[in-house]
């Protein structure tokens, strides 16, 4: 009788059990929306009919909110929607759903514009020109390594939208047929630009005169709004715009100049991508001191590429990120750029949303050369071959702050850097044969 009883006991408490809720924080909560990741092995049918379900509950129980934002295929297997506590707590009891996630705020890097054009600026071109040589002073020269261009190659870029227009970009701006935010505003700007923080990005990608890769094909995948703002949930729509259109016979790289905290959906998109063969760059973060990069997503995501900022000086930037999730520094600090206010008007930035994208550009040089390299391979090779050691300073490296030390001496000392990449014109080192 006892043995009969636990076993009922057990029936009930599995019928009864939850799947995880993951909260954000307060202050980060998209309110009342989700993600919901169902289990992979739940079929589209299966799929179809608990959305049905959802569908016919919000129709008929007064207290039951479930509105379907998005369908997820591609990246997770799951949808996002605002949903009521009844609704959140219906789901979490279904056998097809592997976790729950609070939808949560993410930001472009925070980068300033200065429209100062005084002499105290650096060099126009400063960025690019700290990139071909190993040492200061800069000889006010880029010379693009063994005359790779990055033609033919994708590059994504997830953000405030681009200015296709603009003289910078020669026609290679181009639109991939979704733009996330537009459903969230309700309008249908095609991925246009409305802040300039993602031409500045996409003009040192693949600017013709501020970028590193002039031949790539750029395509705007609209996830932040005009302030610069968005959610996991419109990042997860733009991961899913990359894997629908990208075409495999095709390399590509994502551009993700975004931050925000941790998230689990957000992680495994990120996974999703780079097993499509798709390399991922993002930031360390910025904040208004150095601080660990490890506490924001992606750049906690150990197989993508994360980057910090640099000054001209060799210093790394006072409102970078660093730590041990950080892969190697480039140039962030007042960087000019594409600005999205006319065909020929530019800007000047800084954050490690500048950074990221002369990393994005190195990415697509070495997939012209190298077209077979494989996300992880990729950036390993990066480091060991396209970085300068031991060429940064950190400000409070002498400060006595323990935590503070600790961190620096956690993080890399390496600086983006094509030097070594094609000596006296020819490649420095071999493409892999798979």
């Amino acid at each position: 009788m006892l043995l009969l009883l636990l076993y009922l006991f057990s029936l009930i408490a599995l019928f009864e059990a939850k799947r995880p809720l993951y909260r954000a924080k307060d202050g980060e909560r998209n309110e009342d929306t989700y993600i919901v990741a169902l289990r992979d092995r739940a079929t589209h049918a299966e799929k179809a009919e608990l959305l049905r379900d959802l569908k016919e509950r919000n129709e008929k129980e007064r207290l039951f909110t479930a509105k379907i934002g998005g369908v997820l295929e591609n990246t997770i297997n799951g949808f996002m929607a605002v949903l009521s506590h009844e609704a959140v707590e219906y789901v979490r009891k279904s056998d097809l759903v592997n976790f729950v996630e609070e939808d949560r705020f993410v930001k472009g890097a925070g980068s300033s514009e200065v429209r100062d054009y005084s002499s105290e600026r650096p060099g126009r071109f400063w960025g690019l020109d700290r990139l071909d040589q190993e040492d200061l002073p800069l000889d006010q020269r880029f010379r693009p390594p063994c005359n790779l261009t990055g033609k033919g190659i994708s590059v994504y870029i997830l953000d405030t939208g681009i200015r296709y227009s603009h003289y910078e970009f020669e026609g290679r701006a181009r639109y991939p047929q979704c733009d996330p935010m537009s459903v969230i505003e309700g309008t249908s700007p095609f991925g246009l630009d409305t802040s300039g923080h993602g031409t500045h990005i996409a003009g040192l990608v693949g600017g013709r005169s501020f970028g590193v890769a002039p031949g790539t094909i750029l395509y705007s995948v609209r996830v932040l709004n005009a302030t610069s703002h968005g959610t996991i949930c419109t990042v997860m729509d733009g991961l899913e715009c990359v894997l629908r259109h990208h075409n495999r016979s095709r390399r590509a790289v994502v551009n993700i100049s975004i931050f925000g905290t941790y998230s689990k959906a957000y992680h495994l998109a990120i996974l999703r991508v780079m097993k499509a063969y798709i390399p991922v760059v993002t930031i360390a973060g910025n904040a208004n001191s150095i601080g660990d990069a490890c506490r924001f997503t992606p750049a906690r995501i150990g197989k993508a590429i994360t980057v910090g900022a640099s000054q001209s000086d060799d210093k790394v930037w006072n409102g970078t990120q660093i730590g041990s999730c950080v892969d190697l520094f480039a140039p962030g600090h007042r960087i000019t750029s594409s600005n999205y206010a006319s065909d020929f008007a530019d800007t000047v930035r800084t954050g490690t949303s500048m950074a990221a994208p002369y990393v994005t550009g190195a990415v697509a040089l070495m997939l012209e050369r190298c077209p077979r390299l494989k996300p992880y391979r990729l950036g390993k090779m990066l480091i060991n071959k396209l970085t300068v050691s031991g060429k940064l300073s950190f400000d409070g490296s002498n400060s006595g702050d323990i935590n503070l030390t600790n961190l620096i001496a956690r993080t890399p000392n390496v600086l983006l850097n094509f030097a070594d990449m094609c000596p006296n014109g020819k490649w420095s080192f071999r493409c892999p044969r798979r």
